[in-house]
C-alpha cells in the first residue's frame, strides 16, 4: 500500500491585502521531481536557443474547495506541460537535448 503524500498546491484569499496592488490571493506549490525536471529542461532550451519560448511553462490544475477554517479556496496541482498539436491533441513533452559530442569521441 502506497501511504506517500502526493505533492499540492493550496490558494487562500489574501487577509492582509490593505491596498488594490496586493495579490488577491496567497499560497504554495509543491511540485514532483518530474516536473522540476522538465522546468530545467525547458530553461535548457531556452537558454541554449532551441526554442522560441522566452518562458517556462507548466500546467496548473485546480478545484474550488471549502474548509472549515480556510473558507473557500483553491486546491492545486503543478503537472507537466503537455503541448498540444493543431487539433488540440495533447502531445507528449520533447524529449530532452542530446548531450554535445566532443572530438575526442568521434572515432576518426
Amino acid at each position: 500500500m502506497n501511504d506517500k503524500r502526493k505533492p499540492t498546491g493550496r490558494l487562500w484569499k489574501n487577509l492582509k491585502k490593505t491596498i488594490d496592488k496586493h495579490p488577491d490571493m496567497r499560497g504554495e506549490l509543491e511540485l514532483t521531481p518530474e516536473v522540476v525536471n522538465d522546468i530545467i529542461r525547458q530553461r535548457d532550451l531556452i537558454n541554449n536557443k532551441q526554442t522560441d519560448r522566452e518562458y517556462v511553462k507548466i500546467e496548473v490544475v485546480g478545484w474550488a474547495k471549502h474548509g472549515p477554517r480556510a473558507g473557500k479556496y483553491l486546491s492545486l496541482k503543478g503537472n507537466v506541460l503537455r503541448e498540444t498539436d493543431e487539433q488540440g491533441s495533447p502531445s507528449q513533452p520533447a524529449p530532452p537535448p542530446s548531450p554535445p559530442v566532443s572530438d575526442d569521441e568521434i572515432p576518426f
